[in-house]
């Protein structure tokens, strides 16, 4: 399966070439096959993550000093960018603090607010870098898309087979430009393994406006709610939505079925999912190689765990049961919620 990855919010990178051996040793003692390190082609190849399109991962910055936190609270340039990509071009380094994003303020913004600005700017992204200035950087997405969509009878079928950089526009724009008005909507997620956590969030937001799509918890109980944004919906309420999930179904496919299911958008369809409820944190390393590594688990908005038990299945099979079966669950939901 792979992970739920959260490339833009893994910390700084604190560790020299001297302890990167030291640190393999010591990930094999934590017993968890989602923990690795990642040969430098893998890491590369890893950037389909990326969600602004620019070869470098961005995090809240990590002060490795308790003196240190003059940057505090600032965005930072994570990982070495990626060898002939638009950052590295347009001069961006790894340890860059990033003061504004196209003239918005970064201080005390997550990652996730941070790629949302960059998202809605354009196919270019202007940093304010500390001790640099401003940099503007094309934004350029150099792997394919994973979605494909057919329409018939008013019945708009979206098949996704991984979550990247592409899924949200490419999801919208199917939906946008549709000839006739969707009334009915299936997101096929069988066989997808998962991507970027949050990709998942994107695109649940062209269905929900400022809800809340999964819940994220540490490994010292601490929690953080994700929302979606507020602007991006594109579904009415009235659109019936099925989710079809089998056992391929892992991971940001969850992330984004179980945030439909418990908002009362969708019914969910199929067999039992795979059940990873993981999150991995990306960092760059100095020679190249990426530490992936499990930072947290979600669950989703109702609370459920989906680690080892996958997403609650409303009934198997959407031909067997008709549409009638998912307006029945999804009012029954909303009944529910008053």
């Amino acid at each position: 399966m792979e992970d739920g990855v959260a490339p833009v919010q893994a910390p700084l990178n604190p560790f020299s070439n001297s302890d990167q051996k030291s640190i393999k040793k010591v990930l094999a003692t934590l017993n968890d096959k989602y923990t690795r390190i990642l040969p430098p082609s893998q890491y590369t190849s890893i950037q389909k993550y990326d969600l602004i399109g620019i070869g470098c991962l961005l995090s809240p910055y990590v002060s490795t000093h308790p003196l240190d936190d003059v940057n505090a609270g600032y965005i930072t340039i994570t990982s070495t960018p990626v060898s002939g990509s638009t950052g590295e071009k347009s001069g961006l380094e790894k340890g860059d603090v990033i003061l504004k994003v196209n003239d918005y303020d970064t201080k005390g913004k997550t990652a996730m607010e941070v790629v949302n600005l960059i998202n809605d700017g354009g196919s270019t992204v202007t940093f304010d870098v500390k001790g640099k200035g401003p940099l503007t950087v094309d934004r350029k997405f150099d792997f394919k898309s994973k979605v494909t969509t057919s329409l018939s009878s008013s019945v708009l079928t979206i098949s996704l087979k991984e979550f990247n950089g592409k899924s949200y526009s490419d999801i919208s724009s199917a939906i946008l430009s549709s000839p006739t008005v969707p009334d009915k909507i299936i997101i096929d997620l069988r066989g997808n393994g998962g991507g970027s956590f949050q990709s998942a969030i994107d695109v649940a937001s062209i269905f929900l406006s400022n809800s809340l799509a999964a819940t994220v918890k540490d490994g010292k109980g601490e929690t953080l709610p994700i929302k979606t944004p507020s602007d991006k919906k594109i579904v009415n309420d009235n659109t019936l939505v099925d989710v079809m999930v089998d056992g391929g179904t892992a991971s940001a496919s969850e992330v984004l079925t179980g945030a439909l299911r418990d908002n009362c958008v969708s019914a969910t369809s199929g067999t039992r999912s795979f059940g990873k409820g993981l999150i991995q944190g990306v960092y760059g390393l100095d020679d190249g190689e990426g530490l992936v590594i499990t930072v947290a688990e979600y669950v989703t908005p109702k609370g459920t765990r989906i680690q080892k038990n996958g997403v609650p299945i409303d009934f198997e099979s959407l031909e067997k049961e008709g549409w009638k079966k998912v307006e029945e669950v999804i009012k029954e939901c909303r009944a529910e919620r008053k």
